[in-house]
């Protein structure tokens, strides 16, 4: 079926991660957790992750302590760490099409440090991510999506999966609409 001519890429996604029910709270499993919100847009020639991370205040300090940063957003220490940060990040998704690794490139970033339990500093941060899909031609195309990030930390896990202009979802593992408000309820 051809993609360049108005026929609809159909997509089979599967998604490799732990979705948790649990209440979402400001940091609902502790202040040592990690949360990880994943908003998967599959378009008829390009996929985009909307990849953000939230750190309870724990490893918010670890990584200010150990990076040197100043919890603040405009801080001459923040834009070069979160730079680094999108990059590390990325090496610990996989977006596979058809058994094909595609290759992520962070097209925005964005940080921010709320206050969490006793006025100490959290950490959470966005990365747009997007991939060329390349030829879409060989009709219907599976997607692996796996996050490896921060694997060995507690934290609420969330995947979404929409189908854009022209592309049909036929099945998925993830829903199409969030529970967490993109980890902000």
């Amino acid at each position: 079926m051809s993609r360049r001519r108005g026929a609809g890429l159909l997509a089979v996604v599967t998604v490799a991660a732990l979705v948790t029910t649990a209440s979402a709270g400001a940091h609902p499993l502790g202040n040592f957790s990690i949360s990880h919100y994943a908003g998967i847009d599959i378009g008829s020639d390009a996929i985009q992750v909307r990849y953000l991370i939230d750190m309870a205040e724990i490893p918010t300090f670890q990584e200010i302590q150990e990076r040197g940063l100043v919890a603040e957003a405009g801080h001459p220490s923040v834009a070069p760490w979160l730079a680094r940060m999108a990059e590390t990040l990325a090496r610990g998704l996989r977006v596979e099409v058809g058994g094909r690794r595609l290759p992520l490139t962070a097209t925005a970033r964005e940080i921010i440090f709320p206050p969490g339990a006793g006025d100490l500093p959290t950490l959470k941060l966005g990365v747009v991510y997007r991939a060329p899909l390349g030829d879409t031609s060989a009709g219907a195309l599976e997607l692996r999506y796996v996050d490896e990030n921060f694997a060995d930390r507690a934290g609420w896990k969330e995947i979404v999966v929409r189908a854009g202009a022209g592309v049909t979802l036929a099945s998925a593992t993830a829903p199409a609409t969030d529970r967490s408000s993109q980890l902000s309820d």
